[in-house]
């Protein structure tokens, strides 16, 4: 570790060269195997209780104890056992880890590793169902959608870079591996919160990561925006649990939720939310809530009126259209204003919140910057953004 005034140079971190998933696959063998050292000596005794505090944290997300202690073969590990990133025979429970860093799940992987490790088709041999501990692990950045459709419709639990961060926190100068590897976590954490920095009309800033603070900025907007009831259904978004399975069966982006969206100008985050079925030509559309913001250029961001046309054909696609973007202006009472470019497609624009500019100043923007510290005043943003959804309530 390289320290200077007072500041950590990520450059010399380990897991800054071994970044990928199979390095973080590797670390999380070594500190399942740490769990079970049955030495004396002080400093693998302190490895031993945060490996003991990761496998304990593991368990609980499924409502279970670890056992321990155990005798050395007892405890067997594996990496990419047929295509699975770790699978651990702990006693008469198996772990079995899927371990992402910024990638997601494809296809139905998840359900496949499960029912390879059910079907014993793995060296962890025969398993009771209920002895079985599937854990989706992911210290990037995620959308709460995806962790609540991967809990909602898979057996696996989510454990987040949050989880890892407490569990590892308490133990960071137990080894030097572990102290990269929490302060790897940090900086993903810290370049997750850099959207704190933006400033308006200020791109300079060289400690902002954009692409990471955008979704630092959205994730912060889900925790205003979805309210969650005990049912697990949501104030504002449409049969949730069926269009998971709707949109996620036919390859869609999902029912909400942001990332990357790359087009032929050089591409936005976005960020889709508060969908709301309206009748428009005879036919149902789904009408929604998008932000886009350029990875270099907060403070131009969009807040667009969306509408989800569906497969349907060209001509009826061009009058739905018009008649959402007709409804949707009437509904906002001149806080809207018509897209410069209105194109005809699956997901089309069909209004946008008027930010108008006089003498160089923004007037009514939704993105507003706090006058204290410069940076995003969310209670602000928030207020706009529940505007746009009331305007939606009344199409």
């Amino acid at each position: 570790m390289s320290e200077e005034n007072g500041t950590y140079d990520i450059s010399y971190n380990l897991f800054n060269y071994g970044y990928k998933e199979l390095t973080q696959d590797a670390f999380i063998c070594w500190l399942i195997k740490w769990a079970y050292y049955n030495g004396t000596k002080d400093e693998g005794l302190k490895i031993q209780k945060c490996g003991l505090d990761f496998v304990n944290a593991l368990f609980a997300k499924h409502g279970k104890e670890a056992p321990h202690p155990l005798e050395p073969d007892k405890v067997k590990i594996w990496q990419q056992d047929n295509s699975i990133d770790v699978l651990a025979r702990i006693g008469k429970y198996v772990l079995l880890v899927e371990d992402k860093t910024g990638t997601k799940e494809h296809g139905k992987q998840l359900n496949d590793y499960y029912k390879k490790v059910l079907n014993e088709k793995t060296k962890a041999g025969k398993v009771n169902k209920e002895d079985i501990l599937p854990i989706y692990l992911k210290t990037g950045n995620q959308p709460l959608g995806d962790k609540l459709r991967i809990e909602g419709s898979t057996e696996y639990k989510v454990f987040e870079r949050k989880d890892f961060l407490d569990v590892i926190k308490p133990c960071y100068e137990a080894h030097s591996i572990i102290s990269d590897f929490y302060n790897h976590l940090m900086h993903k954490e810290e370049a997750t919160n850099s959207y704190e920095k933006w400033r308006e009309n200020d791109n300079e800033n060289k400690e902002i990561n954009y692409w990471s603070s955008c979704e630092g900025f959205f994730r912060e907007l889900e925790n205003h925006l979805v309210v969650i009831n005990k049912d697990n259904s949501m104030v504002g978004f449409d049969e949730i649990k069926n269009t998971w399975k709707r949109s996620w069966s036919n390859g869609n982006l999902g029912v909400w939720g942001w990332d990357r969206v790359n087009n032929r100008s050089g591409g936005f985050f976005g960020f889709w939310w508060y969908f709301k079925t309206v009748e428009s030509c005879e036919v149902d559309v789904a009408i929604y809530l998008q932000l886009e913001i350029k990875h270099d250029k907060p403070e131009d961001g969009k807040l667009c009126f969306k509408v989800d046309a569906g497969e349907l054909d060209k001509g009826l696609r061009s009058k739905i259209k018009w008649d959402c973007h007709s409804r949707i202006l009437k509904a906002g009472n001149k806080l809207l204003r018509k897209p410069n470019v209105m194109r005809i497609g699956r997901w089309m624009t069909v209004a946008q919140w008027d930010v108008q500019c006089k003498d160089g100043h923004k007037q009514n923007p939704w993105l507003i910057f706090n006058n204290a510290n410069g940076g995003p005043d969310i209670p602000a943003i928030i207020k706009n953004l529940i505007e746009a959804q009331s305007i939606l309530d009344r199409v």
